[in-house]
């Protein structure tokens, strides 16, 4: 089989019972709800709901060793905790505790092989579409450090939200950007965590309501990845939902990187935060 050709996807996957603060990384909240419905712990710490966007954020400026106010989204949370009285360090400590949390559940989360439904004897396949505006910095580190040609491993250094469906991943892909397909061989299945924190069960071969086809398999931080494979100037169509519904037709081109599953890296995440930079 030819790794830049599409093969076959394991088809249905059912979804999990999971805790209902991981859960929280599904929602786009507005910084000011996030501050909004905090409250403080036992030990008079912060707490706030999972934030996928400030999470995220967080990791990228670590990895790329940016300055907060280089970034919108983290200046944009600041702003927020500063008209709901919440200091700096304690809004973003509050997340960073979110982050410990959110690495150690996604640790216990089941093997694929243990998953009632789901066809064993296949590999399966995700898509992560990025855009220049978020992912820049980590791939300018990744450049640095030689480990983006073919043969290279990446260790991915944050919570990465991928798609079992080519389609909606296109979606968020950037014009002249990049898109990653990633291949977890049979023989790996038996060390991947099957992190699918959808609230309902994706059958990919039946039709999707596109606004709501995500079909999310959340990576955990230290998730390794090898390159076998890099294709230029790829193009391909997909359908954009509209507000009414409907759908228009778009093309893109970008560059494909295809990657295996090798396992996963484990780490200490208080030291490995300190020294992500």
């Amino acid at each position: 089989m030819d790794i830049l050709e599409p093969c076959d996807h394991v088809k249905f996957f059912p979804k999990l019972d999971i805790p209902q603060k991981v859960k929280e990384w599904k929602y786009d909240t507005d910084s000011d709800d996030i501050f909004y419905i905090s409250s403080e712990d036992v030990n008079g710490n912060l707490v706030t709901q999972v934030d996928y966007r400030t999470i995220s954020h967080i990791l990228l400026t670590l990895y790329g060793n940016t300055g907060i106010s280089e970034n919108e989204v983290l200046s944009e949370y600041l702003e927020e905790a500063t008209n709901s009285d919440i200091e700096h360090k304690e809004a973003i400590m509050s997340q960073v505790r979110n982050i410990i949390y959110l690495y150690g559940e996604l640790g216990k989360f089941p093997l694929s092989t243990q998953i009632r439904n789901l066809e064993q004897d296949k590999c399966i396949i995700l898509y992560r579409g990025f855009r220049n505006n978020t992912a820049k910095s980590m791939f300018n580190r990744l450049h640095s450090e030689n480990r983006l040609g073919l043969g290279s491993c990446i260790t991915i250094p944050m919570f990465m939200s991928t798609s079992m469906i080519e389609e909606t991943s296109l979606r968020f892909t950037g014009e002249n950007y990049i898109m990653w397909k990633i291949i977890v061989p049979v023989k790996k299945r038996e060390i991947f965590r099957y992190t699918n924190i959808s609230n309902v069960d994706y059958d990919i071969t039946g039709d999707f309501d596109l606004q709501n086809s995500e079909a999310e398999i959340l990576l955990n931080i230290g998730t390794i990845l090898k390159c076998i494979g890099i294709k230029e100037n790829i193009e391909r169509s997909y359908r954009n939902p509209n507000a009414d519904g409907s759908y228009s037709l778009r093309t893109i081109k970008f560059t494909l990187f295809v990657y295996e599953f090798v396992g996963y890296e484990k780490v200490a995440i208080e030291e490995y935060l300190k020294n992500l930079h």
